[in-house]
């Protein structure tokens, strides 16, 4: 995908994401050609094929009824191709008979306004008659061919014009309902101009649109059927999308081609949008529906449903055109998908805050003492994690990290300075770095696309070489329509953001948040003002500065001591230190963020300032509100729908994010605790999780302590099916008796599902595990008012672990045999190598696995190390650690035992696996640094 600039200043690009007008002339003219030559096939088809099958084979009654042995004789006797011929004519007039039915059924729905019924068997002919029909009732319709532009299509393309909008409001009561959405629909970003003085726009209240991605076979008059409810009201969707570009560079014209992949709009009062698209049809306002991760099915007979409680939604929002639901995309879809939001933050910012949830997490894991559990979340935390998680990274973030690694390698090795990079934008196959200034020096494999773009769109596996950020101050800001932007703040210097303080402190928060990542990592330094981002947030990532004026004062600070350093070293910038590799005190550049903000950096000066309130000073970028939920960032002149984290928001997303772990006072009090006393704790711990029958042999197994997997099982279901069957087994297992509200909740976050999801889905489960050899099924039906149970002859690795820990720690001892075949059992770490977007409600379960699988592999190795027996004291630690790497438990034992062996490269390596385990040595528990120090150990972190 690349794309010229207009112009060598950073000018918004020339639009593309639609018509500003009603089809002209030649186009209806196109509309109603392609009507009547459909109506010329339908009669050829309906009378002129059966006209030619009488002359050129003609059926003929034979004049008695032929027996068994007539029908032998004639395969008995030698063919003189009779045979051959009458084969071919019934063969010529069943065809005609099916097509002929094929579209009588369709002309009768049409005229009847209902659903065209599917016979099976017959969906090619069925596609074909719609087609056909579709294409003949366009023009005999009022509101197609050439009559000019629906009312929806009127309004539509009156709403995307920069003055002041009055919709006539008549036509059908759906044509209404399709004119008030479309007007009320934000125009794309492509389409923006520059402001004009003494402009104004009246925008209305912003409403999304339903959208859903065409899959194969589909085809506009089955969408109009399955999510409107009547054929004949395709022609609503082509009003809606006639002429918008398509990711593949395709848009829909008057021959009605739908091609799979396309993302289409639907008119308001669409349903079921999800259950066909990835793209869900958010409600108004911050809750919205969500997507059906479930595969299309019709309905189950045998399981009845009852009616689905009103419950909040996830939070969804309308970016850039597209629908983006915070909620899971299906799994089994082989498309791209855009990037969604959750909480107001996009897919690239969240994969930054569940990298820093995990961080925590195994912060305290590591810390835990024996018999401790990490504290369940509360359920509000729990909803906003399994929103967060069902949204799912297309690779963006990953094509950044590469393309960046790519430039800096090629600029290195080509001897040129890095480019003065602005801002970027990605799709899930290109990156696109839009220069400060024209740079037509470019460096393979990037080409490019106008004096100051560079475009590059190669393979990401290809990049191996590791290199240094070369943009550490990247900072996500929204989407121009499926697309992402980011700002370099080094190369901005200071960005302006203006709007109502509330909607300031709102993107400033999420830009805050998407900092968060890169602080961590220690390439970029993160400081806020109060007023910005109200939640506690870990102090390695970002620091909290008192006022504006000493905000003002750091900046300040941090350019005079950056312009110093690179006086010395006689460079002009930090960007040019950077690319030859000098001055490197320079290269982690000061990022300030607040309300009020008087100071302003320069670009390339070490430092950068994002402010809010009062008006830009020339020169400087800005971030403003423009129409709807349209924002504007200037210089460059495009439009985006900015990421913002609201109050609310901020507090979910507190209740993740913590810096104190709960595990560490509890895990130094524990230090001095006897082997017996950690037995009971251990044990008091496993009696807690619920336990299942003995189960059978011959019944379906689920494995857990590993990658997840079903064995005993149904193997002609399909792979893709197999994985979502998976997941609700394995939840089951785990939690009996879930309703199916639960259910709801669990498989699909934040969506209402109905039964024509949930019903198909549970019952093919139901079929995949199979039956018991007395007939009854693994996964009972349900009452109305029932609870999901599987039957107890099923079993679990998980179970059986508990049980045989359990009988290994009896009497207040350890026994070695039991404990040793419940480590047997473990292939890995729980749920391991999941798919991301799913299994958003397993991190409870995978740390209660992790948390006893490290209690017994470290009672089974201090019993062992106490007995003498070092070789199993060190495959027990060893075992442990594979399932929590972080566990410093676990890394004490390894360290004893391999000291005690007298093995000074086991004693090495074992410091080594702790070193990888922790960023300082200030984060290790008091126990581990007196360890080390006792064994003279020093780890130079």
């Amino acid at each position: 995908m690349t794309r010229r600039m207009a112009g060598p200043a950073l000018t918004p690009r020339r639009s593309t994401a639609g018509p500003a007008a009603p089809p002209d002339a030649r186009a209806s003219v196109r509309q109603v050609v392609a009507g009547i030559t459909s109506g010329f096939v339908l009669v050829g088809l309906l009378v002129g094929l059966p006209m030619l099958l009488t002359v050129i084979a003609p059926l003929s009654s034979p004049s008695t009824v032929p027996g068994w042995h007539d029908a032998l004789d004639a395969l008995g006797r030698r063919d003189d191709g009779s045979l051959l011929v009458t084969v071919l004519t019934v063969l010529a007039w069943g065809a005609w008979l099916v097509m002929a039915a094929s579209v009588l059924l369709e002309i009768v729905s049409v005229a009847r306004r209902r659903p065209t019924p599917r016979i099976p068997l017959l969906k090619v002919p069925q596609q074909g008659a719609a087609a056909l029909v579709a294409a003949v009732a366009l023009v005999l319709s009022p509101v197609g061919g050439a009559s000019g532009p629906t009312p929806a299509r009127a309004a539509y393309d009156s709403s995307r014009a920069p003055s002041s909008v009055s919709l006539a409001m008549s036509g059908t009561p759906a044509e209404i309902a399709a004119s008030a959405a479309a007007a009320r629909t934000p125009f794309s970003s492509r389409e923006v101009a520059p402001s004009v003085a003494g402009a104004s726009v009246s925008a209305a209240p912003h409403v999304a649109e339903p959208t859903v991605r065409v899959q194969r076979h589909d085809t506009l008059w089955a969408l109009a059927e399955r999510h409107l409810g009547s054929g004949p009201r395709f022609h609503e969707i082509v009003a809606l999308n006639q002429g918008r570009p398509q990711a593949d560079g395709r848009a829909l014209t008057d021959a009605h081609w739908i091609y799979p992949g396309w993302v289409l709009r639907l008119p308001p009062d669409a349903v079921g949008a999800g259950a066909s698209s990835p793209l869900a049809a958010p409600a108004v306002g911050p809750a919205a529906a969500a997507v059906d991760r479930g595969p299309d099915l019709a309905p189950v007979s045998g399981e009845p449903d009852v009616p689905h409680v009103d419950r909040p939604a996830g939070r969804a929002t309308q970016l850039g055109g597209t629908t983006l639901a915070s909620a899971a995309t299906p799994l089994e879809s082989s498309y791209d998908v855009a990037p969604v939001v959750a909480l107001g933050l996009g897919a690239l910012t969240i994969g930054g805050v569940l990298a820093e949830v995990a961080r925590q997490r195994r912060r305290r894991q590591g810390s835990r003492a024996v018999g401790d559990r990490l504290p369940q979340p509360v359920q509000r935390a729990v909803t906003a994690e399994r929103l967060l998680r069902s949204v799912a990274d297309d690779g963006r973030g990953a094509r950044i990290r590469a393309g960046l690694a790519c430039l800096a390698s090629a600029c290195s090795g080509a001897g040129r300075a890095l480019p003065d990079v602005a801002w970027l934008r990605v799709s899930a196959t290109t990156l696109e770095l839009v220069l400060a200034a024209d740079d037509e020096d470019v460096v393979a494999p990037f080409v490019l696309t106008s004096p100051r773009t560079w475009s590059w769109s190669g393979d990401i596996e290809e990049v191996q070489d590791p290199q240094p950020d070369p943009y550490p101050a990247l900072v996500s800001v929204g989407l121009d329509g499926d697309e992402l932007v980011l700002v370099n703040l080094e190369a901005v210097g200071t960005l302006q953001v203006a709007g109502e303080p509330g909607q300031r402190a709102a993107v400033m928060s999420a830009m805050t948040v998407d900092l968060m990542g890169r602080a961590r990592a220690s390439s970029v330094t993160v400081s806020v003002v109060p007023g910005v981002l109200d939640v506690t947030l870990p102090a390695a990532a970002v620091r909290t500065v008192e006022s504006p004026e000493a905000a003002g004062r750091q900046v300040d600070a941090q350019q005079r001591s950056v312009r110093d350093v690179l006086g010395q070293c006689d460079v002009a910038d930090v960007r040019m230190a950077r690319s030859s590799g000098v001055a490197d005190e320079t290269w982690v550049p000061e990022v300030v963020l607040g309300q009020d903000v008087a100071a302003t950096a320069a670009p390339w000066s070490g430092a950068a300032v994002v402010r809010g309130g009062g008006p830009a000073a020339a020169g400087e970028w800005a971030l403003r509100p423009e129409q709807g939920e349209l924002w504007r960032l200037d210089p460059p002149g495009i439009a985006i729908v900015p990421q913002r984290l609201e109050p609310d928001d901020q507090q979910d997303l507190a209740l993740l994010v913590h810096e104190e772990s709960p595990g560490r006072k509890a895990a130094s009090a524990a230090t001095a605790s006897t082997l017996a006393q950690e037995i009971a704790l251990a044990r008091a711990a496993l009696e807690r999780v619920p336990s299942r029958g003995p189960g059978e042999s011959d019944a379906p197994r689920v494995l857990l302590l590993g990658p997840v997997e079903v064995t005993g099982v149904d193997d002609s279901v399909a792979p893709g099916r197999r994985r979502r069957a998976a997941e609700l087994v394995a939840y089951l297992v785990l939690h009996p008796g879930a309703s199916r509200h639960e259910l709801d909740e669990v498989l699909w976050p934040g969506r209402r599902v109905g039964r024509n999801t949930r019903n198909p889905f549970v019952s093919r489960t139901r079929q995949w595990l199979g039956r018991t050899p007395a007939g009854d099924a693994y996964l009972p039906l349900v009452a109305e008012t029932g609870e999901y149970r599987l039957r107890e002859e099923i079993t679990s690795d998980w179970n059986d672990f508990v049980a045989a820990a359990l009988h290994g720690t009896r009497d207040d001892k350890v026994h070695v045999g039991e404990l040793r075949e419940a480590l047997g059992l473990v292939r890995g770490r729980p749920f391991q190598g999941i798919d991301p977007v799913m299994y958003g409600w397993a991190d409870p379960d995978v740390q209660e696995m992790v948390s006893a699988v490290v209690d017994v592999a470290h009672l089974l190795a201090a019993a062992a190390y106490a007995s003498g027996d070092l070789r199993t004291a060190a495959a027990a630690a060893a075992r442990g650690l594979t399932v929590d790497p972080g566990s410093e438990l676990l890394h004490r034992d390894a360290l004893l035992v391999a000291h005690g062996l007298g093995d000074g490269i086991a004693l090495e390596r074992a410091a080594c696996r702790l070193r990888a385990q922790v960023d300082d040595e200030d984060e290790l528990m008091p126990e581990t640094l007196a360890l080390l120090d006792e064994l003279g150990i020093q780890l130079d972190l």
